[in-house]
């Protein structure tokens, strides 16, 4: 079956929603946050919509991905913007079809036609190092707690487009959750009920990629 990538219209967010929701559930913690994390970014003043993309199937939202404007704060004080891309999720059936790649190649150069230089994410580094990325470390790129992380990705959307712009890498406000969030609570009361299980192979791969902090040198 053919797949349609396009613009996310105003009138599929809530399918796009549930599609995360099933997408995370479980996968990462019990339950999950990134339905309610989108809900959240397409009302914050970083949301970017124009970068906010759909993959459909006879109609039928299969994935999503949404930017946003992050800021990367360097040890001179200044504020330099990059894009950031996340959530992105495919629907369990969808996967391994390459939809979530088609996605990300379709608007990693729609983000370099708005002018950023470079794109900062947090994933997995053997996912997303086919799609050009590299450790932030190699762009003197850290957490908000002065950190190297492993799972903190960057990649140029020009060459140098991120040559200075060393420093703390800061996400819009939306993406401040936490699972106890009572905004998160009241919003997963809109959907139906799912089983929240603790322990899988999924989290404890997630649990330990979260530790892999990488040394200063």
């Amino acid at each position: 079956m053919d797949i349609v990538l396009r613009p996310t219209r105003r009138g599929e967010y809530r399918a796009t929603e549930e599609l995360l929701r099933e997408a995370f559930w479980n996968l990462l913690a019990p339950g999950c946050m990134e339905h309610y994390l989108l809900h959240r970014l397409r009302g914050d003043p970083a949301y970017l919509p124009g970068l906010d993309w759909v993959a459909l199937a006879a109609g039928r939202p299969v994935g999503v991905i949404a930017y946003s404007q992050a800021l990367v704060t360097g040890a001179d004080g200044v504020r330099r913007p990059v894009a950031t891309f996340g959530p992105i999720g495919v629907l369990p059936d969808w996967q391994g079809q390459r939809v979530g790649s088609a996605l990300i190649e379709a608007t990693l150069p729609l983000a370099a036609e708005r002018g950023y230089g470079g794109v900062v994410i947090t994933g997995d580094p053997d996912y997303y190092r086919r799609f050009g990325f590299r450790t932030g470390k190699a762009f003197g790129i850290r957490l908000r707690d002065g950190r190297y992380h492993a799972a903190l990705l960057a990649r140029e959307l020009r060459p140098g487009g991120l040559s200075g712009v060393a420093g703390r890498y800061c996400e819009a406000e939306a993406f401040s959750l936490s699972p106890g969030d009572a905004g998160l609570l009241a919003f997963e009361r809109d959907f139906p009920p799912k089983e929240r299980v603790e322990g899988t192979p999924s989290q404890r791969r997630f649990a330990r990629s979260a530790a892999r902090y990488l040394p200063d040198d």
